[in-house]
């Protein structure tokens, strides 16, 4: 009897269980490539920047029925010097099979008629 209850519990966990477990980091080397993830699995793409300088990253291009960003950007400090850069991470998750161009841009947000400073783009296939 306490096997078969095992068992429930077992398979209730399972069902439960959120996405693949599966996280790819990707850098800024990483641009241009074909990425290929499971469903479910998270995508954290780590770029450099510089808040003070007024640039910051931001999705120009995704197909939102494939990928979805996770939240707002993080952002990690390189120092603690005034002016200094950082790490601009931005989580997104996987949510069915397909491809999405995952399409970002390094730009001043008030200066919207200007060229992006820094492009990232690669290719996501969901399996």
């Amino acid at each position: 009897m306490k096997s078969i209850w095992l068992v429930i519990l077992i398979l209730i966990l399972a069902a439960c269980a959120p996405g693949t477990g599966e996280t790819v980091e990707l850098k800024e080397s990483d641009s241009g490539r074909t990425i290929q993830v499971k469903s479910g699995a998270l995508i954290k793409v780590s770029l450099e920047s510089n808040l003070s300088t007024g640039y910051s990253w931001a999705v120009k291009e995704i197909n939102n029925q494939i990928l979805q960003q996770q939240g707002e950007p993080e952002f990690i400090r390189d120092s603690d010097l005034k002016g200094s850069g950082e790490t601009t991470v931005m989580t997104f998750k996987a949510l069915q099979a397909g491809e999405s161009q995952l399409y970002l841009v390094y730009m001043r947000p008030f200066e919207a008629d200007t060229s992006p400073e820094k492009t990232y783009e690669v290719q996501i296939q969901v399996k």
